[in-house]
């Protein structure tokens, strides 16, 4: 099936199109992580002095829902509206008794085919769980802070300049193949310990890795298994390669 038209919706940013891969495998943790981390958008009315924020809402079946889109454009074609503010998932969460009084459901992208909705007493579980998370090195501090905020400059920074462990080989996990990488020593044995196979393992900048991507029906697998773990499609692995080579120039005064 084409990515370009599904019930007339049209995937506009990575995040979109990264949303829509894991819909297609009905994978919601990896739905949720990608709405962790990207950019939200939300309609809205102009802010008036000492009137508070209005948001913009939708009821179903006697339950109001709050809003949020992942890219303006999906927003503007749902809402028919001009009005918008950016946010993040990590503000949704903490301002949701304040916002909403803490009985409203959060809807992201509501009518299209990568809607998720969530009941009111699991918007407050929705961040991950990485406070008691022990780092091994400065790369999994800077995961943590990242996932855990969260940050999704700060992680796509983090990803672009870290030396990795990859295995000499993809990893198939159901009908999906990923490229299992780890950003220490630590997480890359807690995940060959778990395999029932002996694989080579090397060490690379990420960069290095992405620059030699076998396609895009890869994943990306961050420290998989670990608190700090996460997956991203092989849609988004050129725009996180040319990021790394953009931060590269940067560091190196080029840029």
């Amino acid at each position: 099936m084409s990515p370009e038209l599904i019930d007339g919706w049209t995937p506009a940013n990575e995040a979109d199109a990264a949303l829509l891969t894991a819909a297609r495998t009905g994978d919601l943790a990896q739905m949720m992580g990608i709405i962790a981390t990207a950019p939200l958008y939300l309609p809205g009315f102009d802010e008036v002095p000492g009137a508070g924020q209005r948001m913009l809402t939708m009821d179903r079946d006697g339950v109001p829902y709050l809003l949020v889109f992942t890219s303006v454009q999906t927003l503007q074609r749902m809402m028919r509206r001009d009005g918008w503010r950016e946010t993040t998932l990590a503000e949704l969460v903490r301002r949701w008794p304040e916002l909403t009084g803490g009985h409203w459901r959060l809807a992201v992208n509501p009518g299209t085919p990568v809607l998720v909705a969530v009941a009111p007493a699991d918007v407050a579980g929705l961040l991950p769980a990485v406070d008691r998370f022990d780092p091994a090195n400065g790369t999994e501090r800077l995961l943590r802070d990242a996932l855990g905020a969260p940050d999704g400059e700060l992680l796509m920074d983090v990803l672009a300049a870290c030396r990795v462990r990859v295995t000499a080989r993809a990893v198939q996990v159901g009908d999906e193949w990923f490229v299992p990488v780890f950003t220490s020593a630590q997480r890359c044995a807690e995940f060959l310990d778990r395999l029932p196979v002996t694989v080579d393992v090397h060490e690379l900048f990420l960069v290095e890795v992405l620059d030699q991507w076998p396609g895009p029906e890869y994943w990306l697998a961050v420290n998989p298994g670990a608190t700090i773990g996460f997956s991203l499609p092989g849609e988004m692995v050129p725009g996180l390669l040319a990021h790394a080579r953009q931060l590269g120039q940067r560091l190196d005064g080029r840029g």
